[in-house]
């Protein structure tokens, strides 16, 4: 999951001036909620360390993520129109 993950972020202009090259994307079972759909996952990067946060539910960007950075500072990462496709297909 964190490898798919990864692949969706790669690109990414938050993920590139932020975080950088992408080290790893890894899946955090005790942050993520599911019942309330908010999947949380650990990023590393050669500039800095973070977590991506989907949340379903969100209002301000329901078709996106968060980027929440180690030092606490938060940026919105909008999935292109065709991941979006790809997620809602599956």
């Amino acid at each position: 999951m964190g490898e798919a993950m990864a692949e969706l972020l790669v690109d990414s202009p938050v993920i590139v001036e932020h975080i950088g090259e992408i080290d790893s994307v890894t899946f955090n079972f005790s942050e993520t909620d599911f019942e309330n759909e908010l999947l949380v996952f650990d990023i590393k990067g050669s500039k800095a360390n973070g977590q991506i946060v989907i949340d379903a539910n969100s209002v301000e960007n329901p078709d996106g993520a968060t980027l929440v950075l180690d030092n606490g500072d938060e940026f919105t990462i909008e999935f292109p129109e065709e991941v979006l496709e790809d997620l809602e297909a599956e």
